[in-house]
């Protein structure tokens, strides 16, 4: 089999290695309709720097339903500086209303300082309130697979997780992901 998926397939990731093997559970938007809405929330992991060399900050928009169901409607990262992530923060919560924006633990303090001024600002401008719950995520003394597969490898496990369809990045690396060195 790995023979097979290496040669013909060009997959070098055999599926034993992999936490999250294909296909993906997904949905093709718009959200199914919940007769409560949804509550949705933001989670960011930042990168350390926006040089050539540096990791993507990495968006999750998530929303759940009223069974608890939780879907992917966005998934996305960039490379930009805080000030514009923080533009990005309040963009995407006037559209969607997080009920919180969660940041990993470390540079979340610099990055929600950058976010309160830049919501200062909007309030200042468009004479309105402008609220969004923003916490830490701390980093458990667990490596990256056993976060990520304790985590949404379990709601993939059991059904609870769906990803929008059109989200095929994140789904090419969770296809590959197998949390070894290098593996983002």
């Amino acid at each position: 089999r790995y023979n097979f998926s290496t040669q013909i397939e060009c997959n070098t990731t055999p599926d034993e290695d992999k936490i999250f093997i294909p296909p993906q559970p997904t949905f093709q938007m718009p959200l199914p309709d919940d007769e409560k809405g949804y509550r949705y929330y933001l989670l960011i992991d930042p990168a350390a720097t926006v040089k050539d060399y540096s990791d993507y900050t990495a968006f999750v928009i998530i929303a759940v339903n009223h069974i608890d169901q939780v879907f992917v409607p966005e998934s996305f990262s960039i490379k930009k500086g805080g000030d514009e992530i923080a533009d990005l923060v309040i963009k995407k919560h006037l559209q969607y209303s997080f009920k919180k924006v969660g940041i990993e633990l470390g540079l979340q303090t610099h990055l929600e300082v950058i976010i309160k001024m830049r919501i200062f600002e909007w309030e200042r401008e468009n004479k309105g309130k402008l609220k969004i719950n923003i916490i830490p995520i701390p980093i458990k003394r667990q490596s990256k697979r056993q976060r990520i597969d304790g985590s949404l490898g379990s709601l993939v496990r059991t059904g609870k997780v769906r990803i929008n369809a059109e989200c095929s990045r994140l789904i090419r690396q969770m296809d590959m992901f197998t949390g070894k060195e290098g593996d983002e």
